[in-house]
């Protein structure tokens, strides 16, 4: 009997779930960018002048093709703290004021992000990024026991010879693969085309391949220092900018989201949004391969 019971149950809590369960999926686009205001730090011609006119034209397409996606919640690579600072930047920008310093107006945050909210009268944009190097500021202070042993995990990594590598054979390897140079790549194509190309699986291998194999060489036998890097510090921080995401959905509403990040952020956040079945992840090129 007492078998039985616990299969109605778990049948009236499976079907009671399925009725709360969405009928139509939350859309994501994901949107992986360079960021723009670079720059004004480097001499490389891969970050040209974003305001010339052939430039803003491009941002202004890509812009009309994002408000034509219609997305009723935009996400940005800031911390939650900084929202009341892009708040103000989104007012000023609604009101005809363009931000004080170039590299505020530079940024892909008002240059795509908020040029899009304001087109589609959106409140704001939601900053939802995290930081773990936040960690490494001198005046960082925990703010619960879980951010007391990721302070001492960070300070224990960092603190690691990062000449101390291992199995250098395969680990030092150079990417197998021939690659344009990303200079003359953005020099060749329209900021679309190029911004297409850093959200390819092609570029997010290469991506993968040469920003995070050097720190599986660092330990050995049963000490994966880079390992525990790449886990807590990076993977971890995809998944603090994923659980931020959720925090802003309420599944109620009808949800058309849209997220601008930077590029090597993208593959980890898909795969996440993709083994979710409450979302649909939207191809890029459908909404701004057109532009």
């Amino acid at each position: 009997m007492r078998n039985i019971c616990t299969l109605l149950i778990s049948i009236l809590l499976t079907q009671t779930l399925f009725a709360q369960t969405p009928k139509k999926k939350i859309q994501i686009l994901l949107l992986g960018t360079f960021h723009f205001n670079q720059s004004l730090d480097s001499n490389s011609r891969l970050h040209s002048n974003l305001f010339t006119p052939k430039r803003q034209a491009e941002v202004n397409n890509i812009v009309n093709s994002l408000a034509k996606y219609k997305p009723t919640k935009i996400f940005v690579e800031q911390e939650p703290d900084r929202q009341p600072f892009w708040d103000s930047i989104y007012t000023d920008l609604k009101n005809g004021k363009e931000p004080l310093t170039t590299k505020v107006k530079a940024n892909e945050i008002t240059q795509l992000g908020l040029k899009t909210a304001k087109i589609l009268q959106l409140k704001n944009v939601l900053c939802v990024d995290f930081q773990p190097e936040n960690y490494g500021e001198k005046d960082y202070l925990p703010k619960n026991t879980s951010d007391s042993l990721m302070l001492a995990m960070w300070q224990y990594i960092s603190s690691y010879p990062d000449s101390i590598q291992n199995h250098t054979d395969l680990f030092n390897l150079p990417y197998p693969n021939k690659r344009l140079k990303q200079d003359s790549l953005l020099q060749t194509k329209t900021l679309a085309e190029y911004i297409l190309t850093l959200n390819t699986p092609e570029y997010f291998a290469y991506s993968d391949y040469t920003n995070f194999t050097w720190f599986y060489s660092i330990g050995k036998a049963n000490e994966y220092v880079g390992v525990d890097w790449l886990t807590n510090f990076w993977y971890g921080r995809n998944l603090r900018i994923y659980t931020n995401i959720l925090r802003h959905i309420n599944p109620k509403e009808n949800n058309t989201l849209l997220l601008i990040y930077g590029s090597s952020h993208i593959a980890f956040l898909k795969h996440l949004f993709d083994m979710n079945p409450l979302f649909e992840v939207i191809e890029l090129d459908k909404v701004i391969g057109n532009e």
